[in-house]
């Protein structure tokens, strides 16, 4: 393998991953921060995108669930 294609040790054989598998990534982890959550600002300068383009119909179906 190329070293330059992992500029750091620590990623030296990491996986490459589509942009829909990175976001979907990025949601459940940033879901499991109960106090911070995902912000819609860090998601669209992460993505170019905001959560309501990517997830609006999931988050508008969770937000009418009655728990």
């Amino acid at each position: 393998m190329d070293s330059r294609a992992w500029p750091s040790p620590a990623a030296e054989g990491g996986e490459v991953i589509e942009r829909e598998l990175e976001m979907g990534e990025t949601m459940m982890l940033g879901l499991r921060l109960t106090q911070a959550g995902i912000a819609d600002a860090d998601f669209r300068g992460r993505f170019g995108i905001s959560l309501g383009e990517v997830y609006g119909d999931i988050i508008r179906d969770l937000q009418e669930l009655d728990c």
